[in-house]
C-alpha cells in the first residue's frame, strides 16, 4: 500500500490496515459490526461461555471482529473467557486444532464464532471428532464470503453465517478504480 500510494498509481484496497501514516482509499465491510451481531444472537440464544475462533489478531480485519465479540458480551455483562480467543491462520486445519483445544476445556463454550467458512469445516471436524453434535452440543456461527465452492447450506450440520460477497466487493472495487482513474473520486 506504501509503494503504491508513494508511486501516485490510482488503487483502492479491499480491507485496511491500521497503523499507516497516511489516509488511502479503501473499501471494507464492517467486521465490528458483523461480529456484534453474531455474537448477539448467541447471547440471545442463551449462551453464556462462547469462543472466538478468528484470524491472525495483527490484521485489521481480526481485531474489529474481536472487538465487535467483546462489545455484545459486554452489554449483556459477559466477557470472553480466558483463553477463549484463538487468532490464527484462516485454514481448516487451524479451525480443527482451536475447536478441539476449546471443546476439550472444562470451560468449553457452547458456542463459537468463527471468523471463515474455511475455518468452520475444522470445526465441524472436531466437533464430529468430540462425539459432540451441532447444535445440540455447541452453536457455530461463521463469517461468509459467499464463495461458490463453499456454501454454509452444503454442510452437514446446522451454520448460521453473516454475510459479505467478495464479487460485490469487487464489483465496487472496480467502480470506484475506474471512477479514479478518470478523475471521478479523489
Amino acid at each position: 500500500v506504501a509503494l503504491v500510494n508513494a508511486l501516485g498509481i490510482p488503487f483502492i484496497v479491499h480491507g485496511r490496515s491500521e497503523g499507516l501514516d497516511f489516509d488511502y482509499p479503501f473499501t471494507d465491510i464492517d467486521n465490528e459490526g458483523a461480529f456484534h451481531e453474531a455474537a448477539r444472537l448467541l447471547v440471545q440464544l442463551g449462551h453464556r461461555r462462547l469462543a472466538l475462533i478468528n484470524g491472525d489478531d495483527r490484521e485489521t480485519f481480526a481485531i474489529h471482529r474481536e472487538r465487535g465479540v467483546r462489545r455484545a458480551l459486554a452489554a449483556s455483562g459477559l466477557v470472553l473467557g480466558e483463553g477463549h480467543v484463538c487468532s490464527l491462520a484462516m485454514t481448516e486445519e487451524n479451525g480443527y486444532r482451536a475447536a478441539r483445544r476449546l471443546l476439550e476445556r472444562s470451560d468449553a463454550p457452547t458456542a463459537i464464532a468463527c471468523s471463515s467458512l474455511i475455518m468452520a469445516l475444522g470445526v465441524v471436524r472436531a466437533v464430529r471428532d468430540l462425539g459432540l453434535t451441532i447444535p445440540d452440543d455447541l452453536s457455530l456461527i461463521a463469517h461468509d464470503d459467499v464463495f461458490p465452492w463453499l456454501k454454509p447450506e452444503n454442510f452437514s450440520v446446522p451454520l448460521s453465517t453473516t454475510r459479505s460477497s467478495i464479487r460485490l466487493a469487487g464489483a465496487r472495487i472496480a467502480e470506484r478504480l475506474a471512477a479514479r482513474i478518470s478523475g471521478l473520486e479523489e
